[in-house]
C-alpha cells in the first residue's frame, strides 16, 4: 500500500575531520499533505527526537507550493517559529528526477551503475 511520506534529513553538524556531514533520520507518514498537516508532522518528529526549532538554520525542500509557499507553505510556517530557519530551493531534487527518468534507459542506467561502482571502490581505499 502506498502512502504520502516525506523524508527527514538532519545536515546540521560537522565532524572530527571538518566533514558536513547529513544523516537520515526517519521517514514520516502523512496522513494529508496540507502545509499545516505537513509542517506539523515534521515539528512533531523533531520534538519527539528533542531536537529544538531554536538551533534550526536552514531548510530546503522541492519547488512544490505547499512545501515552498510564501504565505503558507511549510517554509513559511517553519520560518514564523525560527526565523533563522533560512529556506533554500532543493535544486537536487529537480536532478534526482533527471537521473530516474533517464535510469529507464539501459545504456544509461548500466552507466551510473558504473559510476557508483567505482565510487564505492575508491571511498573503500581511500
Amino acid at each position: 500500500m502506498k502512502f504520502p511520506a516525506i523524508i527527514l534529513n538532519i545536515w546540521l553538524y560537522v565532524d572530527a575531520n571538518n566533514d558536513i556531514c547529513e544523516d537520515f533520520v526517519t521517514f514520516i507518514k502523512l496522513e494529508r499533505v496540507r502545509a499545516i498537516d505537513i509542517y506539523e508532522a515534521i515539528t512533531g518528529c523533531l520534538e519527539e527526537l528533542g531536537l529544538s526549532l531554536n538551533n534550526l538554520r536552514g531548510q530546503g525542500y522541492d519547488g512544490a507550493s505547499t512545501m515552498s509557499g510564501e504565505r503558507s507553505g511549510v517554509q513559511k510556517r517553519i520560518r514564523e517559529k525560527q526565523p533563522k530557519a533560512i529556506y533554500t530551493h532543493f535544486a537536487g531534487h529537480s536532478f534526482n528526477l533527471a537521473i530516474l527518468s533517464s535510469c529507464t534507459l539501459p545504456p544509461i542506467r548500466n552507466y551510473i551503475d558504473q559510476v557508483k561502482s567505482i565510487t564505492l571502490w575508491i571511498k573503500k581505499f581511500s
